[in-house]
């Protein structure tokens, strides 16, 4: 069940649609195509797709690609992510979201190789950031690479202090390496910090059930 849960956590926990530094005249286009994937994800891509066509608009095809995400088309919409990021021109915080978001769309994919791929350039171009560490982590463990998942889970908690998410994450990881102990320990700090989190609770019982029985229950 646990790690039906870690997986959970990583199809869920994907990157919201960020906030893309426009040139001041596409802004306002923009945020009405972004508003549209909300409400019409098909019409929105159609949308960015004529603009991108005329006008050769990064913002357009960043519309796009997450209309795509909605559209749950996920590969094709990573594929998008990844072209956005290598573009050397565009501004580095745009191209970190774009890399975060292509590897939550590989994750949405079920791809895990390639979301490390995507989640690899994140971590180096944001020097560490905890985010960026944590989301690998996910697709480490999409990959069942738990060592891995464990040593970015712990990298991002050293960095921004106690995360329930990572937390959690980190103990099912602790669980699938049969430390059972340190599991337990990072499940009941995520509860104290995060105590009505369902998710959160769910990965206590779990953890306590795994110490108790001296083996991972799934």
């Amino acid at each position: 069940m646990l790690a039906a849960l870690v997986l959970m956590q990583a199809l869920n926990g994907a990157a919201p649609a960020a906030d893309v530094l426009a040139a001041p005249a596409d802004q306002a286009r923009l945020e009405a195509c972004m508003a549209k994937v909300e409400v019409s994800p098909e019409m929105a891509y159609e949308d960015a797709m004529g603009w991108a066509h005329l006008e050769q608009a990064r913002e357009a095809r960043w519309c796009a690609a997450q209309a795509l995400v909605k559209l749950g088309r996920a590969a094709e919409a990573a594929r998008r992510f990844e072209s956005l990021a290598a573009d050397q021109n565009w501004a580095e915080p745009n191209r970190l979201d774009a890399h975060m978001q292509a590897g939550n769309a590989w994750l949405m994919a079920m791809d895990g190789a390639r979301a490390v791929e995507s989640f690899d350039k994140a971590v180096k171009l944001s020097q560490g950031d905890p985010d960026a560490l944590i989301d690998r982590a996910r697709a480490y463990a999409l990959r069942k690479d738990w060592p891995k998942a464990e040593e970015d889970l712990s990298a991002a908690i050293d960095k921004r202090g106690e995360d329930p998410l990572a937390l959690m994450l980190r103990s099912a990881a602790r669980m699938q390496r049969q430390a059972f102990d340190l599991a337990v320990r990072d499940a009941e700090r995520a509860a104290v910090l995060a105590p009505e989190d369902i998710d959160v609770l769910v990965a206590l019982g779990q953890a306590r059930e795994a110490l108790r029985l001296g083996a991972a229950p799934f």
